[in-house]
């Protein structure tokens, strides 16, 4: 008998769930004939993926063998109202068998649709010759357990911890997700094309490789339409959708399509409905890349790379649409206009700056202007072996002090882009708010991190307040541009931190 396979989907109270469930056993099976498919849930909170365990006697020249034998079937929960196709009672036992132990006894099916209350029986199979529980085989070939395709487009937490941890005597293959890249090329496609923008809209997760997968599957589509492309996440860490929708409009982008990188519909399609993007494309569903995927490595997990007459090797995908369907415009709304788009970018957070020390010894560093902000700025700069060029029709009395003993060179006129030549960092303090855009926008042309101290928010870096305790350097940003709160609070953390140090007071 063929190996069984179980295609391991997430889960989702949401309905296309289920929908994607079952069309995928059946286009599956249509690839696999003889072959056993099934679907199963990881998440907990939809259907559950388990391995249930109950003694069955087995009889074996008339002695009575004990043993779990495992069968993968819905857990049922108190309380949860039966959906679909309710599984058969446990069989009554024949007069004549040897058990020993607890007697099974048959229970009431449920009807579907009924709600189950108190324990539930687990129903279990009746043992056909030639399967067996523990021990030798009554006669004929044993079932081998079933083989596990994680129907997942990362490797996060549900892939790397729950699957191998709940599958026993089976096969846990790897996540389809690295194959199913023409998928989401060809709904994006299918919803009307790139725009001048793709913005990814994943799930999220905590494991970092997981969204390195994500950042891949990014860079591929860019090449591939030759348009941006920005990552954004519903939940966990990385930027939110949002936020990374806020960063193409702010990049200039006004046509952005949403790539959805779902397998299905769920619960975060109407947060999707809110993005300022000129359409959304649909999940990639039963594609047939997600077919051709699944069944491949089922293919290799029973030694055969060609299961269905097919010399495509695992990772060649079929293209196109199922059926020849044309282009869909479902899910296409308004393109975003300069109006909305502000609106959009007033209600959205900024995303939260990288901490970073920067080694600046022997670095050029541009300042400009030349009073009393730089004249604060300057001696950290100094300090930092920055090697400092000031540049400003006027100074104050300190920055000629340091430009006269060689701690700096100043330059007396007004700033130009030829300035920033060769610098790795640039501070704007004129007191010419135009001016120092300009600047800031030029750096950033030339990949230079800019510091605005009339606008934190308008440059690409920002000064923390800092202070020093003993070996340690104490760096203090605050969300809100309040620099008497920042200093405050730094103030605040060095002298913990010195009466930690002094054995006064532990963290």
């Amino acid at each position: 008998m063929p190996r069984p396979l179980v295609i391991a989907l997430h889960g989702s109270e949401h309905p296309g769930a289920a929908a994607l469930a079952d069309e995928l056993v059946t286009l599956v099976g249509a690839e696999l004939p003889g072959v056993q498919v099934s679907t199963a849930w990881v998440d907990a909170r939809a259907r559950a993926f388990c391995v249930d365990q109950l003694p069955v006697p087995e009889l074996v020249e008339g002695e009575p063998v004990e043993g779990p034998i495992r069968t993968a079937v819905p857990e049922l929960v108190e309380g949860e109202l039966v959906e679909g196709p309710i599984p058969s009672p446990v069989p009554e036992l024949v007069e004549g068998e040897l058990v020993e132990g607890p007697i099974p006894t048959p229970v009431p099916e449920p009807v579907e649709g009924e709600l189950v209350e108190g324990p539930i029986p687990v129903p279990v199979p009746e043992l056909v010759e030639g399967e067996f529980a523990e021990g030798e085989p009554v006669g004929g070939d044993p079932v081998e357990g079933p083989t596990v395709v994680p129907a997942f487009l990362t490797a996060g937490y549900h892939v790397l911890e729950d699957l191998p941890a709940l599958v026993d005597g089976g096969v846990v293959t790897g996540h389809v997700g690295p194959d199913l890249l023409d998928a989401v090329a060809d709904r994006v496609t299918e919803a009307g094309g790139p725009g001048d923008a793709i913005l990814l809209a994943a799930a999220g997760s905590k494991h970092a490789e997981a969204r390195a997968e994500v950042e891949a599957a990014a860079s591929e589509l860019g090449v591939r339409f030759g348009v941006p492309v920005r990552v954004g996440y519903l939940y966990g860490d990385g930027a939110s959708i949002e936020a990374a929708a806020a960063a193409l409009i702010a990049d200039g982008a006004r046509d952005v399509t949403v790539a959805t990188y779902f397998l299905a519909d769920g619960l975060y399609t109407a947060r999707l409905q809110g993005l300022p993007v000129a359409r959304l494309s649909r999940p990639i569903s039963a594609h047939p890349v997600l077919v051709d995927a699944i069944v491949q490595r089922y293919a290799h997990s029973v030694g055969t790379t060609d299961p269905l007459n097919d010399p495509a090797p695992l990772g060649a995908h079929r293209l196109g649409f199922a059926g020849g369907s044309a282009p869909s415009q479902q899910g296409c709304v308004q393109p975003v206009t300069a109006q909305g788009a502000e609106e959009f970018l007033a209600g959205v957070p900024a995303p939260e700056p990288y901490l970073l020390g920067l080694h600046l010894n022997g670095r050029r560093v541009v300042v400009a202007g030349a009073g009393a902000v730089a004249s604060r700025r300057i001696p950290q700069l100094l300090d930092a072996g920055a090697r400092l060029h000031v540049v400003a029709l006027a100074a104050s009395e300190q920055i000629r002090t340091w430009a006269a003993t060689g701690r700096l060179t100043w330059t007396p006129r007004e700033v130009t882009t030829a300035d920033l030549q060769g610098a790795w960092v640039v501070l704007a303090a004129t007191n010419d708010a135009d001016a120092n855009a300009q600047l800031a926008q030029a750096a950033e042309a030339q990949r230079i991190f800019c510091v605005r101290a009339d606008d934190v928010d308008a440059g690409t870096a920002r000064t923390p307040a800092t202070g020093r305790s003993a070996d340690l350097r104490v760096g203090v940003l605050s969300d809100t541009p309040n620099p008497r709160h920042t200093a405050a609070a730094r103030t605040v953390a060095v002298e913990a931190l010195d009466a930690w140090a002094s054995g006064k007071e532990q963290p």
